[in-house]
């Protein structure tokens, strides 16, 4: 089984209470049908639904891919901590200097440093300011870190990998891409 980390905890616990809200009281929805060794009732059909959830996370990790800085080989991420934003995890921006930005969004990132200033003109996504992203070791900028300057914007923070910036390395092999 795929050891769950305090996010992935979290995820499964709003999964399951929102299940159970969402459900409203047992007495208007029918039993589910559930193996005999199991006792019935809609915690028990939860459970059912995460052990899905458990097996869809293992598929994942198969094709789990690590990403490197592209100049110095640094670890920054990986793809577990791909997140959706805006309805997509890959973006494509145009900066008001016309350069073209390509990018993943991440919910972690490690052996980055954030420039201090924030920036909330040009953000590309709104109720989210922007800073500098670059690699800890080499100083190359590497994307931009977003955190939420309105209050109740979930997630507060993520951050904007290029894909030119970074190398994708599957668990499988040592090559690079």
């Amino acid at each position: 089984m795929v050891p769950f980390d305090s996010t992935q905890k979290d995820v499964l616990r709003i999964y399951a209470s929102d299940r159970l809200r969402s459900q409203g009281p047992t007495a208007n929805r029918p039993a589910p049908q559930c193996l005999p060794i199991l006792r019935c009732s809609p915690i028990w059909a939860i459970i059912l639904d995460m052990i899905g959830y458990v097996k869809f996370r293992v598929e994942d990790d198969k094709n789990r891919r690590s990403y490197h800085c592209a100049y110095c080989g640094a670890f920054i991420t990986d793809s577990a901590a791909m997140i959706t934003i805006q309805g997509a995890r890959d973006h494509s921006f145009v900066n008001p200097a016309g350069v073209l930005c390509n990018f993943t969004t991440f919910v972690t990132c490690q052996n980055v440093t954030a420039h201090q200033e924030l920036y909330v003109q040009h953000s590309w996504f709104p109720g989210y300011g922007w800073r500098f992203l670059l690699c800890a070791r080499c100083f190359q900028h590497i994307g931009w870190k977003y955190d939420a300057v309105r209050e109740g914007l979930r997630p507060p923070s993520f951050f904007g990998i290029l894909v030119e910036s970074v190398d994708s390395v599957s668990p499988d092999s040592s090559s690079r891409r």
